[in-house]
């Protein structure tokens, strides 16, 4: 009875360290949380009325995903965007994506592409409106369908995390005149890509609507 207590005790403990975790990962993401500042832990826990194990445990995530520090006897400081972050990101992005699209071509089926031709219709809909959240949440879904056709746990786990601070760059980029619509163009030339059943035009566009992300923080792309 005192373990099967206990174990209900430690499922109830990650499950609200999760819940944390990701409102934490959404505020950082659309910097209700400012980066640069530092906060303390028990003024999170107070502000989401609970305690601060679990905000300690999702900010332990957030850390080793590259977006705070904890200081000890400080808090958290919130880890400002860098050009070179946002470099590695997209690469990483760029490379794996196309490595798994590549692997599962032949898998991509009719059904697929009628999600990819709906997915393209609501960005539009959200670049005619300069939703630019609402946007890149749509965006991001298109890409999550292509990765997923093929399996690999670790690839998708680190995908996760790079789509998150896609997200957080996204959201910055999308602001830049003309970029919703430069991109919502980038993804119609994929499904175009699929429908001809030519994987190497899909990579190429693929790829290109990734850093072409990077291109409209930076103003360039040089290795």
């Amino acid at each position: 009875m005192a373990n099967n207590q206990s174990l209900s005790f430690i499922t109830k403990r990650e499950k609200l360290s999760n819940r944390i975790y990701k409102i934490l990962r959404e505020r950082v993401t659309h910097e209700e949380l400012a980066p640069g500042e530092i906060y303390s832990i028990s003024y999170i826990a107070a502000q989401l009325n609970v305690s601060r194990t679990p905000v300690h445990d999702a900010c332990q995530r957030l850390e080793a995903e590259g977006f705070l520090t904890i200081l000890p006897k400080q808090g958290i400081l919130i880890k400002p965007l860098t050009i070179n972050l946002a470099r590695e990101s997209y690469e990483m992005r760029a490379a794996i994506e196309t490595y798994m699209v590549r692997r599962s071509f032949s898998q991509i089926t009719e059904a697929d592409i009628a999600f990819l031709v709906e997915n393209c219709e609501k960005q539009k809909f959200y670049a005619d409106r300069y939703q630019f959240p609402e946007f890149m949440e749509t965006d991001i879904e298109f890409h999550r369908h292509l990765i997923r056709k093929y399996d690999n746990e670790q690839a998708n786990s680190l995908l996760d995390t790079l789509y998150i601070r896609a997200l957080q760059i996204g959201i910055m980029v999308s602001k830049t005149e003309g970029r919703l619509i430069a991109s919502y163009n980038e993804h119609l030339r994929i499904v175009e890509s699929i429908k001809n059943n030519d994987l190497e035009q899909t990579i190429k566009w693929i790829e290109t609507n990734i850093m072409n992300g990077y291109i409209s923080l930076t103003g360039a792309y040089e290795i």
